[in-house]
């Protein structure tokens, strides 16, 4: 069973980089490329715009604008061990706090393309993956993983889901992924 994790959208801040150019918003388009090496620990500030709320809660799991999860010091901790293999804790400074933005390398190449759904143009032409039939994923390399050709989702198996709901992380939301 594969489970798509996203981030709950009320109620908790979310993050951004605390100075930013313009181009720094392509940095974390996430391909499941390796980031540690030429990773400088970012300073984060709260992101602030018309849905932001002063009262809002800190999760332990977050949005980063850009397209990636910020995890709480706790959050990495209880994780670390079920999906520490499949990607990159990359450290992030919230006025001396230290969060830490996940970074997924663990890319599967299993979408069955025949069995997914495409955007077709009205000109016949088929188009982008809407909605990807999965095949299953060897059991190894299922704790947490992108899929090739469908991103930005990230998906994780019931191990990881158990370990989540368990502890009562924060933020996270997580829905059953039904192929088409």
């Amino acid at each position: 069973m594969n489970y798509l994790l996203s981030i709950n959208p009320h109620g908790f801040k979310e993050f951004d980089i605390k100075s930013r150019k313009d181009e720094d918003i392509y940095l974390f388009r996430w391909t499941g490329e390796s980031r540690i090496n030429n990773w400088n620990n970012l300073n984060l500030a709260i992101l602030e715009d018309e849905s932001s709320k002063e009262n809002n809660a800190f999760a332990d799991i977050t949005s980063f604008k850009g397209g990636s999860f910020a995890l709480s010091e706790k959050a990495k901790t209880l994780l670390e061990p079920t999906i520490g293999h499949f990607v990159e804790f990359l450290p992030a400074n919230l006025d001396g706090e230290l969060w830490y933005i996940l970074n997924v390398i663990n890319v599967l190449d299993i979408v069955d393309k025949e069995k997914s759904r495409h955007k077709i143009y009205k000109s016949g032409k088929v188009g982008f993956i809407t909605h990807a039939f999965l095949n299953e994923p060897s059991k190894s390399k299922s704790n947490i993983f992108i899929v090739k050709d469908f991103h930005p989702y990230i998906f994780i198996n019931e191990e990881t889901k158990n370990i989540i709901e368990k502890n009562q992380l924060t933020g996270a939301l997580i829905r059953e992924y039904l192929n088409p």
